[in-house]
């Protein structure tokens, strides 16, 4: 899909109390490096509980710690510096990390 809004159409929300979950981000420097369609995708989007505690908002706040293995960096920029296959598997290193079974 073009756009995430294009996906939606067809696969609907997430349901209640879910959200869809990018593994590598939407982010307009990855849509312009890798394209819209390697974002909008079900091998990219996943749905997972959302709100208050819920894997959804702790990785949602991983990604906007600065860690020392990010050199000064917040996760989602570091990440920004990787390829996509990079992201995708840290991406899925960091569901499983916060408790996701696939």
């Amino acid at each position: 899909f073009e756009t995430f809004r294009q996906f939606k159409s067809v696969f609907g929300s997430a349901g209640e109390g879910k959200a869809w979950h990018h593994i590598v981000e939407q982010t307009p420097g990855n849509i312009q490096k890798f394209g819209a369609r390697s974002l909008q995708n079900t091998d990219n989007l996943i749905k997972l509980p959302h709100g208050p505690g819920t894997i959804h908002e702790k990785i949602s706040a991983f990604y906007s710690s600065k860690p020392k293995f990010t050199n000064g960096l917040t996760v989602r920029e570091w990440l920004s510096t990787q390829t996509f296959q990079q992201q995708y598997d840290f991406g899925i290193k960091t569901l499983k990390d916060f408790g996701w079974k696939p």
